[in-house]
């Protein structure tokens, strides 16, 4: 019959440990990469006068 082996299983647990990681990664470094522009997009332009209410 056509049952499942354990190797078949074994190549799944891999592949999505490997995506999860994967997915993990891109996350940290969007994190980092946000964590580091948000100072640098709130500098404002030489010369922008700020304006006081």
């Amino acid at each position: 019959m056509g049952g499942i082996t354990k190797k078949e299983i074994n190549k799944k647990t891999k592949r999505s440990f490997r995506t999860a990681v994967l997915a993990l990664a891109i996350s940290i470094i969007a994190d980092v990469l946000d964590y580091l522009a948000a100072p640098l997009s709130s500098i404002p332009i030489i010369g922008e006068k700020i304006s006081r209410s």
